[in-house]
């Protein structure tokens, strides 16, 4: 079937202050630089281009103070949409904005509750639910959800039994509920609507996903089973389905004017930046073919990640989700605790979000968005298989060596020979083993090139130096010819094994990386006509520096805090004296 729009298209994210590509390493110790990011819920996808189309023509207005939605036709927009994708008449003036969906809800647990009650939340959860009241005082009261073979069920004796606890005074439904993606049918809704109004507790119905559903799924609104009904607010946004996350504009729809009045007056949910009032005009009115697109490639993508985890990895139990654009999948099949997953799938290059990130009930679990390309996806798959075949190898914990002790036997590979045992590479003489990170890394080149010039004050001490780098054994091999020919031995461990095994491990960012040392080291490998070559293995890789004796005893163990931080040839034949 032809399509419109190209929701195969890689667009790059790196270096755009993105959340979701630029922070990864600084919010997950585990990664490596090159990731496949999965976790934070926006899209990879362009926005549609009239919503661009107004943003830019907004800009073009030259001046972006304080705004707020004031245009009718802002509020036409809202009302059109709702009456159009969910057939639910809202009032114009219970439509309040809002900076954020979780805006709202901080500010709803403070004024729907006293200090010290109870709000209802369902588990597994989104965790701002929890932390809106945590923050402010209150107390959660969990109420799990039933899981059968991924199917989510409402416990509804367990929600009556929490509704009629006079403490509790407020609810957070999530419809389409999130983690999970159900879509809860009428029957569930009116269920909850007579449980909480008939012992007093407010609703708060987070309906932000409301649009992304499969092909024959239906969103019912809450708050239109209850057109009479004020104890209930409703929070939605155009940011989860036209990838504008970042626009920071939601609406709340308040049937309770005087509690409408109040929060609009108040600005208590923020205000809106400037583009993004005709962003949301321009969503609602005219990207809806955009989004039916958009909804048939994520049921597209759905099906590919059941049809991959069912042929690939049958111990994963993953039910396709009624809505959203997240799949909910069980791996607690493997025996392994979340943060132990954490470690093995993050460690392979994936970054996704783990059950201990939910409020409750989700051990074993991950979230992964399926907002992106399909061939992102296929790549995920890839390493998600590979992470948990190979988990005992990513879980390993490695601990640094020091002065004094033994060094571990290993095996390793050179450009020209296999399986050489440390042992045997060290043949009885004093031997520096020098981690670097991959032949192409211009200040690594440099490195190489001083010890190759000054090897012979390397060779009069009787001893040798080994240069371990990320690199791919194959690819060297005809790099290492002719006058490229080294005087010392590269050891290839393009699988980070002893970079792991020693705990060698990256920099949390570039910036910890490049200090003043690195970029003097790169500067004099520029004047010596150096140029960067094939990335390789892990960008963020720090250096280190053993030295051991002919027994593999450890004379000398440094582990660098940058990229230039390495001792240089003089010093290195001082070590290799001792």
């Amino acid at each position: 079937m032809s399509r419109k729009y190209n929701f195969d298209e890689i667009i790059s994210r790196e270096n755009t202050n993105s959340a979701k590509y630029d922070a990864g390493t600084m919010l997950n110790e585990y990664l490596p630089s090159k990731h496949i990011p999965m976790w934070v819920a926006d899209m990879d996808f362009a926005c549609p281009q009239p919503i661009l189309d107004a943003m830019k023509a907004r800009l073009d207005k030259r001046i972006l103070g304080y705004s707020m939605p004031l245009d009718a036709n802002y509020y036409m927009a809202v009302l059109g949409w709702m009456k159009r994708r969910h057939d639910w008449d809202v009032e114009p003036l219970s439509i309040v904005f809002t900076s954020g969906v979780i805006t709202a809800l901080n500010k709803a647990v403070e004024q729907f509750t006293k200090p010290g009650e109870g709000v209802i939340l369902h588990t597994p959860g989104y965790h701002p639910f929890e932390d809106a009241v945590l923050k402010n005082g209150r107390v959660p009261a969990y109420s799990p959800l039933i899981n059968t073979d991924g199917y989510y069920t409402i416990d509804f004796d367990d929600l009556e039994k929490k509704a009629k606890d006079p403490n509790n005074t407020l609810f957070f439904l999530c419809n389409p509920q999130n983690p999970s993606g159900r879509v809860w049918k009428e029957e569930e809704l009116r269920r909850i609507g007579e449980i909480c109004f008939a012992n007093n507790v407010f609703v708060v119905s987070d309906e932000i996903h409301s649009d992304l559903l499969r092909r024959g799924q239906k969103h019912i609104p809450f708050a239109k089973l209850f057109p009479q009904e004020k104890r209930l607010i409703t929070c939605t946004a155009p940011s989860k389905t036209f990838n504008l996350a970042g626009n920071h504009l939601g609406n709340v729809i308040i049937p309770d004017k005087e509690i409408a009045t109040e929060w609009l007056m108040g600005t208590y949910c923020g205000t809106p930046n400037p583009l993004s009032v005709d962003a949301c005009i321009a969503a609602y009115n005219e990207c809806e073919d955009w989004l039916e697109e958009l909804k048939d490639y994520l049921d597209g993508n759905f099906t590919y990640v059941k049809d991959f985890l069912d042929r690939e990895l049958p111990e994963a139990k993953f039910r396709i989700p009624e809505g959203t654009y997240v799949a909910w999948v069980d791996l607690s099949a493997f025996g392994y605790s979340d943060e132990q997953l954490k470690k093995a799938i993050s460690r392979a290059g994936l970054f996704i979000e783990y059950g201990n990130e939910f409020i409750g009930n989700a051990e074993g679990f991950v979230r992964m968005n399926l907002a992106c390309p399909r061939a992102t996806i296929e790549k995920a798959m890839g390493i998600l298989v590979k992470a948990l075949r190979q988990a005992e190898e990513y879980l390993e914990d490695g601990r640094r060596l020091e002065a004094g002790e033994k060094m571990p036997d290993f095996s390793y590979d050179t450009p020209f020979e296999k399986d050489v045992s440390i042992k045997e590479g060290v043949a009885g003489k004093k031997t520096m083993l020098l981690f670097l990170r991959y032949f192409g890394c211009t200040v690594c080149q440099l490195d190489m090139m001083l010890l190759k010039e000054e090897y012979d004050q390397i060779l009069a001490t009787g001893g040798q130096v080994k240069v371990v780098l990320q690199s791919d054994p194959q690819s060297l091999a005809s790099q290492l010819v002719g006058e490229n020919t080294l005087p010392y031995d590269i050891i290839c461990d393009p699988e980070r094994k002893l970079y792991r095994k020693f705990a060698i491990n990256p920099a949390r960012s570039m910036l910890e990386m490049a200090n003043a040392e690195t970029m003097a080291k790169i500067g004099m490998a520029q004047a010596k006509g150096l140029v960067h070559g094939a990335y390789e293995g892990e960008e963020l890789q720090l250096p280190a520096a053993f030295v051991v004796d002919g027994e593999l005893n450890i004379t000398y163990a440094h582990y660098a805090k940058g990229l230039a931080d390495l001792p240089d040839v003089p010093e290195i034949v001082e070590l290799l004296k001792v």
